[in-house]
């Protein structure tokens, strides 16, 4: 009986000592979660550097991007620490979750791109379905960005903190589409538009007839300040081959909400604009066209169905 007694009383202080041993400080606690934290940030911190680096001339240079993030997000999921905290653990769930789906709708768009034939007009059921990927793929980068600044904001993920602006300016920017008064500027992701002035110019289809959309028409000229305010050269969505701004890329209605036309075909220095240096500004001359009436107000809708930005222009 004794020596049960003494068998009982040393298995409990081994375990007791055990316990003591398994048992963590605050301050050790403290440190192991902002290890994780740190380790956390690393990663995210070395997908923006990559991002940061990443060409996008061309559709290739694009899936390699897409690549790339693919092997990111793998390597996230497999490698993002446990945390204590459950609702930091669900909020990198979600953040996987977003940026998986935002790849396969930037996958989406390339594609589309991919069996188009390069510099040709699209057709109204090709316009309809990349209405239709801007759509997604516009809500899956909401979503993205949201998570981005969710794991800054609330949960310490302190990843590159100019990066942290970006995201959270663009989800802004691509929730609540804004007007700006003439004078100011708007800001796409790639671009810094001003309009300089419109003014009418009655006697331009005298200057130029192709027995065209442009003959016998109420011609505005609408000049427009573009600042590359991208990491790369970008294509300048007011010029184009066919001479035609795509409504894709821009609208311009009067004040009565009537659709009028853009053109850029009259100007010789047109093409040489069709791409826009990193950090370059340049000034670019549209051709508004209507067979009603002069405007007295324009209002151009840049990317309507992307960043939505409406310029109010008076015509002088």
């Amino acid at each position: 009986m004794k020596n049960t007694k003494k068998l009982i009383i040393v298995c409990l202080s081994f375990l007791i000592c055990l316990g003591l041993s398994a048992c963590k400080s605050d301050e050790e606690i403290k440190k192991e979660e902002e290890s994780k934290r740190a380790k956390v940030i690393s990663m995210i911190n070395s997908r923006i550097e990559d991002s940061n680096k990443a060409k996008g001339d061309s559709i290739q240079d694009i899936k390699n991007n897409q690549e790339n993030r693919e092997t990111f997000i793998e390597k996230f999921k497999k490698e993002k620490p446990k945390f204590k905290d459950e609702d930091l653990n669900s909020a990198l769930d979600k953040f996987i979750e977003n940026y998986e789906d935002d790849i396969y709708y930037a996958k989406e768009q390339v594609s589309f791109f991919e069996n188009i034939t390069a510099g040709s007009e699209l057709m109204s059921y090709e316009k309809d379905e990349l209405k239709t990927i801007l759509k997604n793929f516009k809500e899956s980068t909401i979503k993205l960005d949201e998570s981005y600044a969710r794991l800054y904001e609330k949960y310490s993920i302190k990843y590159n903190e100019e990066y942290y602006k970006k995201t959270k300016e663009d989800a802004e920017r691509l929730k609540n589409p804004k007007t700006i008064a003439f004078g100011n500027v708007g800001q796409t992701q790639e671009f810094k538009i001003k309009p300089l002035r419109a003014y009418k110019n009655p006697d331009f289809a005298k200057d130029y007839s192709d027995g065209g959309v442009l003959d016998d028409k109420n011609i505005i000229m609408l000049d427009l300040e573009i600042e590359n305010i991208s990491n790369r050269d970008e294509i300048n969505m007011f010029v184009s081959d066919t001479g035609m701004v795509d409504e894709i890329y821009a609208s311009i209605q009067d004040e009565n909400g009537y659709q009028l036309g853009i053109n850029n075909t009259s100007f010789d220095d047109s093409m040489q604009q069709k791409i826009i240096k990193k950090g370059a500004k340049v000034i670019t001359r549209l051709t508004i066209s209507s067979k009603n009436d002069f405007a007295k107000r324009l209002k151009l809708t840049v990317n309507p169905y992307w960043d939505n930005i409406t310029f109010d222009i008076p015509v002088s």
